[in-house]
């Protein structure tokens, strides 16, 4: 969502909020927590909503997005990757197939910087966790000064990525 923002603040037009939906939730490349937020959010953004089906198997699911894109009439495709390699390889070569630019205005941002934004321009929340430190006692927290500095405490003794990455 922060970064279609960051393009709409680009002068992007976004026409449409496009989400790959993985039967399998330990997809290697797409979120399964809390997807039925997003046509939600696309319509009081203005947006259409487009939602991609997917089993979620490991390198299948990427044709699945690759044909899910090919319908639509588009310039381009605005991802949120901040540090996964793996997912930022796997759609600019998609992007590059379909001759699609690609915007990824939060890769490689400072994790801090980038939750500080998120706290500042999104009323967003934890709705799941799976790493090792992020007890039930995240769960529902919203992003604020409090709830970064306990993501920060948790990043520095445990092997976590401090946006949540991979």
């Amino acid at each position: 969502i922060l970064s279609c923002q960051k393009a709409i603040d680009s002068g992007k037009v976004v026409r449409y909020m496009v989400t790959a939906r993985p039967k399998n939730r330990d997809s290697y490349m797409f979120h399964s927590a809390n997807l039925d937020a997003v046509p939600v959010i696309a319509r009081v953004a203005g947006m259409e909503y487009v939602e991609i089906e997917t089993q979620g198997n490991k390198e299948e699911e990427l044709k699945d997005l690759e044909e899910g894109l090919t319908g639509l009439d588009i310039e381009g495709v605005i991802a949120g990757a901040v540090a996964s390699q793996y997912q930022a390889d796997r759609v600019k070569a998609i992007t590059d197939r379909l001759s699609l630019a690609l915007f990824t205005p939060l890769w490689h941002m400072d994790p801090e910087t980038l939750l500080r934004e998120v706290a500042g321009r999104l009323d967003a929340m934890i709705v799941v966790t799976a790493a090792e430190g992020l007890d039930s006692s995240f769960l529902g927290a919203r992003f604020d000064d409090d709830l970064i500095r306990r993501l920060m405490r948790v990043a520095a003794t445990r092997r976590i990525h401090l946006a949540g990455e991979g």
